[in-house]
């Protein structure tokens, strides 16, 4: 695994939000992007 693209899958989102104004970024939306990313890295 890449950590530079593990961290782009935290970051990415944190960023559109924050710069495009898309929602807001709140405890429940990062908890549940850390939860999707880290499914998303776990082996199968």
């Amino acid at each position: 695994m890449d950590p530079r693209i593990a961290l782009e899958l935290f970051v990415s989102p944190l960023a559109q939000r924050w710069l495009q104004h898309t929602g807001p970024i709140t405890y429940d939306y990062t908890d549940t992007l850390v939860d999707y990313a880290l499914y998303g890295l776990a082996p199968r």
